[in-house]
């Protein structure tokens, strides 16, 4: 199996579209690491989420420009959303769960950000994408 491409991050854009997300995620470093350690750093706060809420789904991708970072969108369990009620509280229970640097959390707007556009912008870089 090659890496993955530009089709296949159509397919998760056509995949993930449906979703009701709550919230648009930008995840920093404090300081530079490889790709190689940022992957292993997304991967493991996606299935820390997963592990404490069951009906959750974070999809999130690398970007390498202008400085590594990574955007992602959450959806919260019907339980978290009972207990998470805006952004900075979001961004709260996200920045305890991500050591590495700066949270960033904004209410994600389905006709701000509409879901297609967006799962492909987060999958810029296929390879980088986790889910």
């Amino acid at each position: 199996m090659g890496a993955p491409t530009a089709e296949s991050r159509e397919c998760w854009a056509t995949r993930w579209a449906g979703v009701r997300w709550d919230w648009w995620v930008r995840l920093e470093w404090r300081r530079a690491v490889s790709e190689e350690t940022a992957l292993v750093h997304v991967h493991d706060l996606r299935v820390r989420l997963l592990r404490e809420s069951s009906g959750t789904m974070f999809v999130a991708g690398v970007h390498r420009e202008p400085m590594r970072h990574a955007h992602g969108v959450w959806k919260m369990s019907r339980r978290q959303r009972l207990h998470i009620l805006n952004a900075a509280e979001a961004q709260a229970v996200l920045q305890c769960r991500w050591p590495h640097g700066e949270v960033w959390v904004q209410a994600f707007d389905g006709e701000r950000y509409e879901p297609h556009g967006t799962i492909a912008y987060i999958g810029r870089h296929p390879e980088t994408v986790t889910w």
